[in-house]
């Protein structure tokens, strides 16, 4: 879906977790604006990833940024 609304460089975690290779492609161009998307669980799990995710990608080389999809 991504790609069809006109994202090229995007990859998809697994469950709630990034491969050690996705992290490194997110972070390998200084200047990169990172835009991270879990849905929104009743457990939290989505948003705790995102968390983490943020967290894990904080450099001033790149940009980031999290949103919240809508509840299902």
């Amino acid at each position: 879906m991504l790609w069809q609304a006109g994202f090229r460089n995007t990859t998809c975690a697994i469950g709630t977790q990034v491969t050690p290779g996705q992290l490194s492609q997110l972070s390998d161009q200084p200047g990169r604006h990172i835009y991270i998307a879990f849905d929104q669980d009743s457990n939290q799990a989505g948003q705790q990833a995102a968390r983490r995710l943020a967290r894990r990608l904080k450099s001033p080389a790149y940009t980031r940024a999290s949103f919240l999809t809508p509840k299902a």
